[in-house]
């Protein structure tokens, strides 16, 4: 859409400079549509330049607000110059109180271009520039004078005034042409740089249209000053063209972030320009010299090995600025590139002095700690250790601060102190010519695996369903209950209960209904039993209970009979009750073995007993 806007307004110009043209070759005698086309053009490049102030950034704003009021100056002039022709109908004076208003023109417009040299460089270069527009149009002069003026000077039919403006307005157009030429070579954005050509081309028609005009003022010639009218209004729509599109681009430089700013690297076109004139004008000078005698001579050669000398210099320097515009470069692209590592990387990454003070922080680090910038920076890492951690923290600190890197994993309290979150770290040294002057941690949270690790084991070690110890576990606890009964000589007794008609209330309210039941008969059995025995489901509708120490085999009955009194109330699961019974098998260690499969077997083959007896019952192991 930008571009197709672009076009219409290239297609507008052409359109604009082919009728104003049309009117100026096929009817000469309009002259007071000439003056419309003629101050209109000024008008609209007006318009335009404001529109980019606006648009633009803030030192763009000045520049393009200057060129806005040169442009509002011709407009001034153009009107006062209609006025005269058109409606006075006489012939405009040369110069006139329009010249006042031109001449304010071209100072803006100087005051413009003068402004941009000092916002596009650095002030030595800004200088350098000057100084070289300074030279070239010294040289420039110094020609025009000897070989044009001084001659029409010689016949004393010119004024002070009429050489003032006919020779100040092309060599001030001829002064801002050589000044943007210098910043087109020296800017590297290329929207900008697009700009800067318009511009230039746009003072380059200014320079041959106050040249031709200031040719046909000197030899007083008959040829209409309308033909060069349209060159002036192609010149101002062009530069508005300019203002107006930039501004649309002005986004576009902006968002592309920060830019390394390289440093002004010497233009050998410049340096060629400048002494190649100098050089000119000192052969023309021995050239027009009558008598060439020792000091001319002498004042000749050491003026080009001075030049040659500064040349040379000149040369390297440019070398020695290349050298380090390559190393800030380089730098800065370093920087940044840590800078992007450092802000948008998604884990917490942040630095610490020698004392475990915050220095920076990334935003995942603030995320993590939920402790806002301004309160974390400074404060002191050891503030979000939990005390059991503090001591292994600090022995990775003095590892890190000695110049090894170091990883490990810690829990770290957060701000709020709801929970804490398990931190993956690793500590780098940042070692600098004085040895390591700070530290920098990057840190994953990895709670999520810690509590799946947490999880997994407990998964191992428990039934799903219920909570209580799996088969495997339960053996495992139980072996190590037979060494503490054999280290102490006491017996220990083993419970295997499995529930009477479980599969039929399986089979008629649904495996849902089943799995209620076991968790509401685990519930019980543990809240019963949880403090001096150890409880466990084996699989199924079959459970374990542990007693690790009994005095003798009667208590192992008073057991039995507390069991069966659980199962005396009915259960209730999801909105149901049900009653059930189990048949309970016990075998005694060391009475009927001394190992833990054994043990299992006996009291299995007890429980068998019970429900061939009719169930709902307790039985020791008898062989």
């Amino acid at each position: 859409m930008e571009q197709h806007i672009k076009r219409l307004m290239l297609f507008f110009v052409g359109i604009y400079i082919v009728f104003y043209y049309y009117i100026v070759i096929f009817w000469p005698g309009s002259l007071a549509l000439s003056h419309v086309l003629s101050t209109l053009a000024p008008l609209l490049g007006t318009i335009l330049f404001i529109y980019g102030s606006k648009k633009s950034i803030a030192l763009d704003k000045v520049f393009w607000f200057l060129l806005a009021l040169g442009s509002f100056s011709y407009f001034i002039a153009e009107v006062i110059l209609t006025y005269q022709e058109s409606l006075l109908e006489k012939e405009a004076p040369f110069p006139g109180i329009p010249d006042i208003f031109y001449i304010l023109q071209i100072g803006f417009y100087f005051s413009a271009s003068l402004f941009l040299i000092f916002k596009e460089r650095l002030p030595l270069f800004a200088w350098s520039n000057l100084f070289n527009v300074a030279i070239v149009m010294t040289v420039a002069t110094t020609f025009s004078w000897y070989y044009l003026i001084r001659n029409y000077l010689g016949g004393g039919d010119l004024v002070w005034p009429f050489l003032f403006y006919a020779i100040g307005y092309p060599v001030a157009d001829l002064s801002l042409l050589l000044i943007f030429i210098g910043l087109l070579f020296g800017v590297d954005q290329p929207k900008r740089k697009n700009t800067y050509i318009i511009i230039t081309v746009s003072l380059l028609l200014y320079v041959i249209a106050d040249s031709l005009y200031s040719y046909l003022q000197f030899i007083e010639s008959t040829m209409p000053v309308g033909y060069i009218e349209p060159i002036y209004a192609t010149a101002f729509l062009l530069m508005g063209y300019g203002a107006a599109t930039q501004a649309k681009d002005q986004a576009l430089i902006k968002a592309r972030g920060v830019k390394v700013r390289n440093i002004p690297k010497i233009k050998y076109s410049k340096l060629i320009i400048t002494y190649t004139s100098v050089l000119i004008l000192l052969g023309f000078q021995l050239a027009e010299s009558f008598r060439l005698n020792a000091i001319l001579i002498g004042s000749s050669i050491s003026i080009v090995l001075i030049i040659v000398r500064q040349i040379l210099v000149i040369v390297e320097n440019n070398r020695l600025l290349k050298r380090v515009s390559e190393k800030a470069i380089e730098h800065e692209t370093n920087r940044y590139r840590y800078k992007s590592l450092f802000k948008y990387h998604p884990d917490a990454v942040c630095s610490f002095d020698l004392n475990g003070n915050f220095v920076t922080a990334n935003e995942a680090c603030i995320r993590l700690t939920r402790i806002p910038r301004d309160k974390l920076i400074g404060s002191s890492i050891f503030t979000l250790l939990q005390d059991e951690n503090i001591d292994e923290f600090q022995s990775h600190l003095e590892k890190v601060i000695s110049g090894d890197p170091s990883h490990f994993q810690v829990e770290m309290a957060t701000d709020d102190g709801d929970d804490s979150v398990w931190m993956d770290i690793t500590f780098i040294p940042i070692i600098t010519e004085d040895g390591v002057s700070g530290i920098y941690a990057i840190g994953k949270d990895i709670t999520s695996n810690k509590q799946n690790e947490k999880r997994i084991e407990y998964l191992a070690y428990h039934d799903a369903l219920t909570g209580l110890l799996n088969r495997h576990y339960f053996n495992k606890v139980l072996n190590e209950s037979i060494k503490l009964a054999e280290k102490h000589d006491h017996m220990l007794a083993l419970y295997f209960i499995d529930l009477d008609g479980f599969k039929e209330i399986n089979d008629t309210f649904g495996h849902d209904a089943g799995d209620g039941l076991l968790v509401a008969v685990a519930d019980r059995i543990k809240q019963s039993l949880a403090q001096r025995a150890t409880v466990a489901r084996l699989g199924g509708d079959e459970f374990t209970i542990l007693v690790p120490k009994i005095r003798n085999l009667e208590e192992s009955a008073t057991l039995g009979e507390e069991i069966l009194e659980l199962f005396e109330m009915p259960f209730t699961f999801k909105g149901k009750q049900c009653n059930i019974s189990p048949s309970i098998g016990i075998s005694i260690y060391p009475i009927d073995s001394d190992n833990g499969i054994t043990l299992m077997k006996h009291a299995d083959k007890a429980m068998y007993q019970v429900k061939e007896k009719g169930k709902n019952n307790y039985s020791l192991y008898s062989p």
